[in-house]
């Protein structure tokens, strides 16, 4: 093997990720230890979204079942550039040692942020390979990662507090007993990485049954459509965090308030992307046993890459519990001007790591790395 190791895409920024309309700068850096003869190195880059997932059917030939599988898929494309750093005509010799080839490329400012998922992801792949005459070429790949900016301070209605509830009714026989309420309360919908969450959950169990299990949930609920053979939809929850509350008696209710840190995320809105729609939820889980349907109910929250500019009092560092509902609004409603400006940097989550970027295009000596997207995080100074 005349690669040896050093050899592979380096990029300026220390996270591998950039805002969409961003400069994406580094360095391709080769290290040989002996003469090798090649046509050219050519450098590429490209973004683009791929869903893929197969389902089993069955169908009756000649009164026999028979099964077989159907792939749906579908892929766009945002952009793609290339060009050789050397060579791409005659072929030339590179030395022994260290060779290293600049690059500087600008993102358009249309593109979806890249995303990890079950069925489908939208990456941004740079490569570059070593052209050689008469034998296979060398490639080496790394995915960078591409975040849209997604600013919460354009949307009111997500900066203000927001309820959901639920209820249902147990019967047995000709008999229903009293309801069974489940309430989910934030102070706003619209939050960023590393910001808290107040939550508040309520279950209010006028029933004859106790309840055995309550279950507050942070989600990612996605839907990958195919655009071949048909346009069909697959979807997947990712479960970020579970908080486990506890249990009601018949006839009583309880109240929790928790808060919520939220991990390295892709903003809400893929925008420009419409084989992927991604959304986040609070579920609330209430369980009255094996026996009866659970209670559940969904509230949206929304991840965005700029943080609200007004910090209400329910964030506050020194803040022991959230607020009820009605002084959230009330706090909300008056919250003061004054701007905050907590550290952003960007942080990995390992829910949406992968082994290899590989996929059909690659030769057969292509080399990659495993790769885990960065996401815009902020430090708010929060104690505890």
């Amino acid at each position: 093997m005349v690669l040896q190791p050093g050899t592979g895409i380096i990029f300026d920024s220390p996270y591998n990720a950039y805002f969409a309309g961003a400069t994406v700068s580094g360095r391709i850096e080769i290290v040989l230890n002996k003469p090798k003869k090649i046509k050219g190195i050519l450098f590429q880059v490209r973004g683009c979204a791929d869903v893929k997932w197969s389902e089993q059917h069955t169908r009756t030939v000649n009164g026999r079942t028979q099964y077989y599988q159907t792939s749906y898929y579908a892929q766009e494309e945002y952009f793609k550039m290339k060009y050789y750093c050397i060579g791409g005509q005659d072929t030339i010799i590179l030395p022994p040692g260290t060779h290293i080839y600049p690059f500087s490329i600008v993102l358009p400012p249309n593109l979806p942020s890249s995303f990890e998922g079950m069925y489908g992801t939208i990456r941004y792949i740079a490569k570059f390979s070593l052209e050689r005459p008469w034998k296979f070429n060398q490639e080496t790949k790394t995915a960078f990662t591409v975040v849209s900016p997604y600013d919460l301070n354009k949307f009111p209605n997500l900066l203000t507090p927001f309820k959901v509830q639920q209820e249902k009714y147990f019967c047995c026989g000709c008999c229903r007993s009293g309801p069974l309420t489940g309430a989910l309360m934030v102070p706003k919908t619209g939050y960023v990485c590393g910001e808290r969450i107040p939550i508040i959950a309520e279950v209010d169990n006028a029933s004859n049954y106790p309840i055995t299990n309550i279950t507050v949930k942070f989600q990612q609920f996605t839907s990958f459509y195919s655009q071949y053979p048909c346009r069909q939809v697959k979807t997947d929850v990712k479960v970020f965090e579970r908080m486990k509350l506890g249990t009601v008696k018949a006839r009583e209710s309880k109240s929790w308030n928790k808060f919520l840190l939220i991990p390295p995320l892709p903003p809400s809105s893929l925008g420009f992307c419409s084989i992927i729609d991604s959304e986040y939820q609070l579920f609330l889980e209430v369980s009255a046993g094996s026996f009866h349907i659970n209670l559940k109910t969904t509230l949206p929250i929304t991840i965005g890459t700029i943080p609200v500019m007004a910090i209400e009092n329910p964030l506050r560092d020194d803040a022991s519990a959230p607020p009820d509902y009605d002084t959230a609004m009330a706090i909300s409603a008056s919250a003061p001007n004054a701007p905050i400006s907590p550290l952003q940097t960007f942080g990995e989550n390992e829910a949406f790591s992968v082994k290899s970027i590989a996929d059909e295009s690659d030769g057969a000596h292509s080399q990659d790395k495993g790769y885990t997207p960065s996401y815009p995080t902020y430090n708010f100074g929060y104690n505890g």
